[in-house]
């Protein structure tokens, strides 16, 4: 845009108005002993600003000032502003100082030779950390050194800063100067309040607003006049997505393709944010999300609203897990609503959207009081406000502002619903300010609903008709301690009935305790209770034409490819979406254990396919007889219906074990022998680890591209020229990290409730990905070789990430795992049309489930003659490592509910299996 600007004799100058910390993982999903954002700022440092400014964000905590002031400021050689911000420091000398953050002004000629004078001036904020400062507006304005900057006059000033452009203390600073200079053109970026806005304090300036989170990109443009004449000004607000940049209409858009939109720069600048997305783990998968979740889009309570999710799904379930030992107590749950800050759309939920859509951490305490007390405390807090405190009145100020702008456009439209074409207008802001020259959106849209919800809500598990005198406890976040106090002693006060043997005394902040171990900002993260994972149609292709692609197999991953004008999902898609929606494998079994990457479909079906054309045989031959198979449910989390919905990665406490009492290994493999001992000869009870392997370069692909792209023409390909994933798709970083999750929880249960039974066999798919998860989940962990077999890999066909190495590459990779007997040199199954279907899936797991259980020594490949031993190896327990998808089919064929295992979870089932002749 800058070249565009440039052959058309104009400047254009990029700003930016503060705030570059708080509100994602990639700034607040650093590392223990990191400072919030210093990796983000290397890649900011990176965009062609031509001057930035700061905001309260930077200012919270002093390691995030200190690091902005040694390792970011000085990167933008003096066009980092912060006119009235400072920062204590110790001078060389050992004296304390107090210096500017960045820069006071900067001065500078543009390309076209037009002189600039800019100022970075931040909102009289009083929230800042200890050792910073913020200097009033009306006192910056009357220092000698503003007034010596302002007094040259340049072509224009550039005021930029996080400060709202109305009802603000703008006009102070735009005063001091036209007071100097009456004519020269001044041209204000503000921010803060999260609207767009527009503002012209007189003809020859304007100020712009441009709204929050990335949502917009503010535009405005003017023309420099010789002095005394007519200045002409107009201002646009861009929804910030790939469709808009690459218009080809007006001055401000790119006028580029799809083909040429994208620079080696923002590649590389892409590449940086999904390699940091990586390094923070932000594309961990903890559940999959069926449906979009707002936070104020649809009314309290309701099904869709994100604050009902958040106190009527996810705290009753999460809140009595952290704390075993009181969740049979009655309790009343309470949470302020705005500890909620963003919406939940239907997919997978990572690690960076907990950092987005409750971002807030703080503890949880509980109060036990009679019910009479209880029952009463929601209705009080909601009569006394939102609670403040000095941070708490920033935001609130700023929600407030951005509701009440948003709730004016949606109560006063009155426009059309439609466009020019007569196509549905999508939702997004209508924007009315107070600039002239007609509405300043750049793309039309019908308003976003907006819903008011109550300061605080609640969730009670209490009967309703349960005595006064019942003890309950009243479950709360610490951040509004003090009005709970407040509360329970105003109602303790007004009791009509006699509360004094239940409570003696007032209570006071020392009463409360500590409620489990969570923080509010990691509940999410630890159920995903309503958020069921949808069932993937399976691909099935008899051929693919590949002539009929075109697509260019070189071409790199774009950062947004979808947009939409709807401002929720403007931003381009967070980093975590384009690195999650992993189906991995880590099956962990007791007693024997096989790793495969996929399914495993009917072998007689993939036999007589091929055997004509390569003479290729295996033993498909049915095992000694069949076996029934039934889950045995009550045992593990996953089993209950209440809970069928939440999602297990990473492995969590136990494995997902119901019973944490001490000694629940050792409880639990009594149970397992009592119900072998208690069982006729023709019946045992197996336990089996299911999980999933760690993420792989296919996975990343098929999550940025989504799953229609990546099966219809993706998938054929080896990769994209950035990442390749084909043949035998490899492990990412996060991959391996995963593994190494599942690793140290298989430690830890060895040190645990007795101790978990180690595998006693290990098996694994010929690819990579899952053989690397093996190796490293079991590394010093147990000494048994695994077997490497070919009938445990991945659905057959199409895909190149599920064609295997040669015998020759695994043997290299992996050299000390054993390779089962008839193993052929090259991948003789894989094809490039054909490709197994769902119900085949199912039929193949059935017959590995009978094959596992039943099989003897003849096989060549099960080292424990299981049918010889069943009369006295009844709690053999069997492993397996699969896919998404032979999980799925392996829970159908056990009959039990579906369940999403995510990336790294595991799924222990007990199964009781029946053996027929």
């Amino acid at each position: 845009m800058k070249e565009l600007a440039a052959t058309r004799g104009a400047d254009l100058l990029v700003v930016d108005s503060g705030d570059m910390h708080d509100g994602n993982g990639l700034s607040d999903g650093f590392p223990p002993g990191g400072v919030n954002g210093h990796e983000t700022n290397k890649i900011f440092a990176r965009m062609p600003y031509d001057a930035l400014a700061i905001g309260n964000h930077e200012l919270y905590k002093y390691p995030i000032t200190l690091d902005v002031y040694k390792n970011f400021a000085p990167k933008w050689n003096g066009r980092y502003l912060t006119s009235n911000v400072n920062i204590t420091m110790i001078s060389p000398s050992g004296q304390v100082t107090n210096v500017p953050v960045g820069d006071r002004y900067t001065k500078f000629t543009t390309a076209q030779g037009r002189k600039v004078t800019a100022l970075g001036v931040l909102f009289d904020f009083a929230n800042y950390a200890l050792n910073t400062t913020v200097q009033q507006p009306e006192s910056l304005v009357k220092e000698k050194w503003f007034q010596e900057v302002i007094d040259e006059e340049p072509d224009f000033f550039l005021l930029l800063g996080h400060m709202a452009v109305y009802e603000d203390n703008w006009p102070v600073v735009f005063a001091a100067i036209r007071e100097r200079h009456p004519l020269t053109p001044i041209f204000i970026f503000g921010g803060h309040t999260h609207i767009r806005d527009c503002v012209m304090l007189d003809d020859r300036s304007m100020a712009l607003e441009s709204g929050r989170f990335m949502e917009t990109v503010g535009w405005m443009s003017a023309t420099l006049p010789s002095t005394g004449k007519d200045m002409e000004f107009s201002r646009r607000y861009l929804d910030a997505n790939r469709v808009t940049y690459q218009a080809s209409i007006d001055l401000y858009h790119t006028n580029t393709s799809v083909t040429t939109f994208d620079t080696p720069e923002g590649l590389s600048i892409t590449r940086s944010l999904q390699e940091l997305a990586a390094k923070f783990n932000l594309s961990s998968t903890f559940g999959v999300v069926p449906k979009d979740y707002y936070l104020d889009r649809v009314p309290y309570p309701s099904e869709d609203s994100v604050v009902s999710l958040f106190i009527d799904k996810v705290l009753p379930v999460v809140l009595p897990a952290s704390n075993p030992e009181r969740a049979g107590i009655p309790s009343i749950i309470l949470a302020n609503a705005g500890s909620q800050r963003f919406d939940v759309f239907k997919g997978p939920f990572t690690r960076n959207d907990e950092f987005i859509v409750s971002p807030f951490k703080n503890s949880f305490l509980y109060l036990n009081v009679p019910y009479g007390i209880g029952k009463h405390i929601l209705r009080r807090l909601n009569k006394f406000g939102a609670f403040s405190n000095s941070v708490a009145d920033d935001d609130a100020f700023v929600a407030s502002r951005y509701k009440a702008w948003r709730k004016e456009q949606y109560e006063s439209f009155s426009g059309s619903l439609v466009d020019d074409h007569g196509k549905p207008l999508t939702l997004g802001y209508v924007t009315k300010d107070q600039c002239p020259g007609g509405p300043g959106d750049d793309t039309p849209h019908r308003p976003i609903p907006i819903f008011d919800a109550p300061g605080y809500v609640g969730h009670s598990n209490v009967i309703p008709s349960a005595a006064n005198t019942t003890m309950i406890d009243v479950i709360f976040l610490n951040f509004f301690l003090k009005d709970i106090v407040k509360a329970v002693n105003e109602l303790r006060t007004e009791a009509d009935w006699d509360v004094s043997r239940w409570m003696a005394r007032n209570v006071t902040v020392d009463d409360a305790a500590l409620y489990g171990n969570l923080e509010s900002n990691e509940v999410f993260g630890n159920t995903m209770v309503g958020l069921k994972q949808p069932q993937a149609k399976p691909s099935r292709r008899a051929s693919v034409p590949a002539a009929e692609k075109k697509v260019d197999e070189r071409a790199p991953m774009p950062m947004v490819v979808e947009a939409s004008q709807d401002p929720a999902r403007n931003n381009p898609p967070h980093v975590s979406s384009i690195m999650n929606r992993v189906p991995s494998a880590l099956l962990l079994v007791l007693g024997l254990l096989v790793f495969s990457t996929g399914i495993l479909s009917d072998f007689n079906r993939i036999s007589s396919m091929f055997s004509a054309q390569h003479g290729l045989q295996y033993d498909s031959s049915a095992p000694h007889g069949t076996a029934t198979f039934e889950t045995v449910p009550g045992y593990f989390v996953h089993d209950e219906p209440a809970l069928d919905q939440l999602a297990l990665s990473p492995p969590p406490p136990r494995f997902g074990l119901i019973d944490s009492s001490p000694g629940y290994w050792t409880k639990f493999k009594a149970t397992v022998k009592k119900l072998n001992d208690e069982a006729g000869p023709s019946c045992s009870y197996k336990l089996v680890f299911i999980g999933r392997h760690g993420e792989g370069y296919h996975n990343v692909a098929e999550a940025f591209y989504g799953t229609k792209a990546w099966d219809d023409y993706w998938s054929l390909l080896n990769g994209n020229g950035t990442i390749t994933w084909g043949p035998d798709a490899k492990l990412t970083e996060l991959g391996i990290e995963q593994a190494r999750m599942a690793h140290q929880r298989w430690v830890t249960e060895l040190h645990s409730g007795g101790g978990i039974p180690l595998p006693t066999k290990l098996y694994s798919s010929p690819l990579s990905r899952a053989a690397k998860t093996l190796e490293i989940t079991f590394q010093n962990v147990t000494h048994e070789r695994p077997l490497i077999m070919e009938n445990l890999r991945e659905v057959i066909g199409v895909h190149t990430c599920d064609k295997r190495s040669t015998r020759s590459e695994i043997h290299r990779a992996f050299p000390e795992f054993n390779i089962e007997k008839g193993f052929r040199e090259e991948d003789l199954l894989w094809k490039p049309d054909i490709r197994e279907t769902n119900e085949e899936r199912d039929a193949r797991v059935k017959r590995v489930f009978d094959k596992i259980l039943q099989t003897d020594d003849t096989c060549g490949w099960l080292l424990i003659n299981v049918a010889s031993r069943f009369a006295d190896q009844k709690a053999l327990d069997i492993g397996i490592v699969a896919h998404g998808g032979i999980i799925q089919s392996s829970l159908r064929v056990i009959g039990h509910q579906p369940y999403p295992v995510m990336t790294g979870g595991v799924i222990p089932l007990l199964i009781k299996v029946t053996y027929t002749s």
